[in-house]
């Protein structure tokens, strides 16, 4: 079983990255990425690799993974604007369906 205090610290890291990800696509979607915004959300390849590790975060950490490789990828935004709102209706449904086991 995950120790509870590293579960909350992934759940941080995991909630750090999706409000990184909102302005990132906010300011994608109006045509200002930045090589310094998408290198921000890259360092976070590490952590979500390690969420997968819990059972309870695997899936929502797939789909974060899914949602970095979109957004940091070099595509224009117009070539990928489905895919990346598929994604984010993924990780919606997953932090919805997320129950913590209670001891």
């Amino acid at each position: 079983m995950i120790n509870s205090a590293l579960r909350a610290a992934r759940v941080n890291r995991i909630s750090a990255f999706l409000r990184d990800v909102e302005a990132h696509y906010k300011a994608m979607t109006a045509g200002a990425t930045t090589k310094s915004r998408v290198s921000k959300l890259k360092n976070y390849s590490l952590s979500l690799t390690a969420a997968k590790s819990d059972e309870v975060l695997r899936p929502l950490a797939e789909a974060c993974e899914q949602l970095l490789d979109e957004l940091t990828d070099g595509r224009p935004y117009a070539e990928k604007q489905e895919k990346i709102d598929a994604i984010w209706a993924v990780i919606g449904r997953e932090v919805l369906s997320i129950e913590f086991p209670v001891k």
